[in-house]
């Protein structure tokens, strides 16, 4: 196993550290009940941005025959930062460490992130030309 195994979302290692973070963030969720109520909400909207950029990385949005082209590409690439600063948000609940100064602050890139997503998306679903993505691009 090399450390690049750990930075790309399709390697063995980073889909143990995913379901970690899985793990994790559903012991904070129900272990959170006596939490200030703050920290509660910002650490859902955390969770729900996760979530909703992690499901912009799973979805084949060319199919499979153009996958990891495209937006893929770009959905895919955010993938791994989010899911590593989300674990390292999970970790530090788990120890009862609760900021909600870093839960906002990831929180406002996570936003960002998903305004980018939502253009791309948005740009996506409007274009109509059948050319395969990133066929211009390639080298032949």
């Amino acid at each position: 196993m090399k450390i690049k195994d750990f930075f790309y979302a399709d390697k063995i290692p980073f889909r143990i550290i995913l379901f970690v973070t899985l793990v994790l963030c559903f012991y904070n969720l129900y272990h959170m009940r006596h939490a200030a109520v703050l920290v509660r909400i910002s650490f859902l909207l955390t969770t729900v941005c996760a979530i909703a950029l992690s499901l912009c990385a799973a979805i084949p949005w060319y199919g499979l025959q153009h996958k990891g082209l495209g937006i893929e590409l770009h959905f895919y690439r955010l993938w791994v930062p989010t899911i590593y600063s989300f674990l390292v948000l999970n970790i530090l609940f788990a120890f009862g460490i609760a900021s909600v100064t870093l839960n906002f602050c990831l929180l406002i890139v996570y936003a960002a992130f998903l305004a980018t997503n939502i253009v791309l998306l948005k740009l996506h679903f409007k274009d109509k030309d059948k050319t395969p993505p990133c066929h211009w691009a390639k080298h032949r």
